[in-house]
């Protein structure tokens, strides 16, 4: 018999395991109320700007070309998650039309939707910036920019 034959009822604290009893949990939890506590979306808030504000003075105060353009991504990374902590205040759940109705408040697609489209064009700018730096690294053997200026003028 061993180890079979012990096979215990899960406690109530150990419910977490099955999805049935997370999902009824989230039901009662969640409806009509706000996710996000107001001193942990301060948080949020504050270290969103200090992203943003990194990538700024990245862009400002170095002066290597490359170092900007990864600078420039922090500062898009931080726009991109503040927008994400604004867009997220309103809903919880996801607008998918299932067997179960939800009466809670659901999350906007359409921020979501401009966020994936901002990704992808960050993501394109960076590639054609580093494109640049390539062709640029080329012409001059560094690449601080007090030293291309000197070349250029």
């Amino acid at each position: 018999m061993g180890t079979a034959a012990k096979r215990s009822i899960p406690s109530p604290d150990k419910l977490h395991c099955y999805p049935y009893a997370r999902e009824t949990r989230i039901k009662k939890r969640v409806i009509g109320v706000n996710i996000i506590p107001q001193q942990v979306n301060f948080v949020l808030e504050a270290f969103v700007f200090a992203t943003l504000l990194c990538g700024f003075f990245g862009i400002i105060l170095k002066k290597n070309i490359l170092m900007k353009i990864v600078s420039m991504d922090v500062m898009s990374t931080g726009a991109i998650a503040y927008y994400v902590l604004i867009a997220s205040r309103d809903g919880f759940f996801t607008p998918i039309i299932s067997d179960h109705s939800y009466n809670g408040a659901y999350a906007d697609p359409v921020p979501q939707g401009a966020i994936l489209t901002a990704i992808v064009i960050g993501l394109s700018i960076q590639a054609l910036m580093l494109v640049g730096a390539m062709k640029l690294s080329r012409d001059h053997p560094t690449l601080d920019t007090r030293e291309i200026e000197k070349d250029n003028t």
